[in-house]
């Protein structure tokens, strides 16, 4: 049945993603909902809430956060735009260009279609997976807001689904429309990424400094935003919900008629002097031929390096600009903390941990050391798909035609991988440093230098772990589990000792591990851990993949 038409394949390939992205934040949401009372109890426990939210507000405005709705909506609203939107991004630019990397765009277009009816068809296939993912989120919305008594009703339930599947198709479709100009899926979802992360940036400079309010209007997320259908004192917005299907339908409309007019397999040409190096070669005229060899041909470990930093430098910028930006807003945010606590013996409790120079130390782990390991597992998990990319390519075989082990391919591989993510999180610390110099902020360099590099770990779990994985499974399935067990992850450290869920649960998670090291230092026992993981994956992976049958 699934091999039937354009539309059935590709409805296929992402059916595993759009239920897993459904069921996953709509048990989020159902935990928190469902929990709300143990959270919000007394009079006390109110106050603090509606404090400690409004010092928040460039994460998310608190609004309505006494009602289950509202404390849902501004707890997980901004992660359940930001989280689905990767995996949409990922999903498009594997659909179009990854398939053009490929090569399987060649076959399906040797059949009777033209390039207008195969890029509809997969377009509407990603809008369907998207409208399940929604519709499946919303249905677990509304059944955990009858649980728990919320203030909302089915159809704001579906409306609060639709609006995070909206927003997903939003960068999808932006993902679709960068494709056309770079020639590698890796380098057009590291764009994107990056513009996703700058559109958060945008929104929050935009809550916290009135002055600046209108760089809002350039960033997505901001008409998300406008849309709480679970929060009764805001609603449904018709215009911000118009405006993501404007941008929506007009990049990928750009993106399907471009598609239509340029070569396969090709790129348009961008006057961009670096675009070249970071997207692979545009329509440019052949030069002649010259008898010598590039740095990135002298050996695998460099083609490596040049294959992933193309794609490395965009996630490495939304990262640094994250980081740098949050650092550099905490000197606002940690005085208003101090003013609050002078007012309120109640609130001097509260936030004792959060002023001071300790103070800082924990405010930056907790906003920029918490969501900056999750940026680059994300990276990890692009890399391992393209491990498996690589294989169903072919390239792999090319590799392996050369007098070279099986072995040293993959140790060459991951030693690329841990050089790129060193460096990406040696320039997430040169930001934060640099930052914090700026606005006069003191850290603790050790530290810093702990939070920064033992990121690497984590990631390099993650990549080993899809590496494993991708001697059974295909990319695509590849990239949507790696994708859930990082959230999974995350959500077992972000919510797990709000409710109070058992140790050796919140245990499983790789962040867990990672600790705070930004206030306690490097945490040994847990990185040990990681890198023992990582090791045992690696190995697992190496003998896989020198016993198994190349594509299989």
């Amino acid at each position: 049945m699934w091999l039937r038409s354009v539309y059935l394949k590709t409805l296929r390939d992402h059916r595993v993603g759009a239920l897993a992205w459904g069921l996953g934040p709509g048990a989020l949401m159902v935990a928190v909902l469902t929990q709300f009372q143990q959270i919000v109890g007394d009079a006390h426990a109110r106050a603090a809430l509606v404090a400690v939210a409004e010092q928040f507000s460039w994460y998310e405005a608190p609004v309505g956060i006494l009602r289950p709705g509202g404390f849902a909506t501004f707890r997980l609203g901004p992660m359940l735009a930001i989280l689905p939107s990767v995996w949409a991004l990922l999903a498009a630019t594997r659909t179009m260009r990854g398939e053009e990397e490929r090569r399987m765009l060649d076959l399906v277009l040797a059949a009777p279609l033209s390039r207008a009816q195969v890029v509809m068809q997969k377009l509407a296939a990603l809008a369907t997976a998207l409208a399940v993912m929604g519709g499946v989120l919303g249905v677990l919305v509304w059944i955990a807001g009858r649980a728990a008594d919320a203030e909302y009703g089915a159809v704001e339930a579906l409306v609060f689904g639709l609006n995070v599947a909206l927003t997903a198709a939003t960068f999808g479709a932006i993902a679709l429309l960068v494709s056309q100009f770079v020639a590698e899926r890796s380098a057009a979802a590291g764009i994107t990424g990056a513009l996703l992360a700058l559109s958060f940036v945008l929104h929050s400079t935009a809550r916290i400094s009135p002055d600046l309010k209108w760089l809002a209007y350039l960033s997505p997320l901001y008409y998300a935003g406008l849309t709480k259908p679970l929060v009764p004192e805001v609603g449904i917005s018709p215009g911000g919900m118009a405006a993501l299907s404007a941008i929506t339908l007009l990049a990928a409309g750009a993106a399907a008629a471009l598609f239509t007019q340029r070569d396969l397999g090709a790129s348009l040409h961008l006057p961009l002097p670096a675009l070249t190096w970071l997207g692979g070669p545009g329509d440019h005229a052949p030069a002649a031929y010259a008898p010598r060899g590039d740095w990135s041909l002298r050996a695998i470990l460099l083609r490596d390096l040049r294959s992933i930093g193309r794609s490395a430098v965009w996630w490495a910028a939304g990262a640094v600009a994250y980081a740098a930006w949050m650092t550099a807003a905490a000197v606002t945010i940690q005085a208003n903390f101090t003013t609050m606590a002078r007012g309120s013996p109640l609130l001097s409790a509260i936030f004792s941990r959060l002023t001071g120079v300790e103070g800082t130390a924990v405010f930056l782990n907790m906003v920029v050391f918490s969501f900056v390991p999750l940026i680059i597992s994300a990276f990890s998990v692009s890399e391992a798909a393209r491990w498996a990319v690589d294989e169903e390519e072919g390239r792999t075989e090319m590799i392996l035609a050369a007098p070279v082990s099986r072995r040293h391919v993959v140790l060459a591989r991951f030693a690329a991988i841990g050089a790129v993510l060193t460096a990406i999180c040696a320039a997430v610390a040169v930001g934060v440093l640099g930052a914090g110099r700026a606005v006069g902020l003191e850290l603790n360099t050790a530290n810093l230098a702990a939070a920064a590099l033992g990121i690497v770990p984590v990631a390099l779990l993650v990549a080993c772990l899809g590496a494993l994985l991708s001697g059974w499974l295909r990319s695509a399935v590849v990239s949507s589990l790696l994708m859930v067990y990082v959230v999974v992850s995350f959500i077992l450290v972000f919510i797990g000792p709000i409710f109070h869920w058992p140790r050796a649960l919140i245990g499983l998670s790789i962040y867990e591990a990672y600790g705070s090291p930004l206030v306690d230092g490097w945490s040994w026992p847990g990185m040990s851990t990681l890198c023992g993981l990582a090791a045992l994956l690696l190995a697992a992976a190496t003998v896989r993949f020198a016993r198994k049958d190349l594509a299989r």
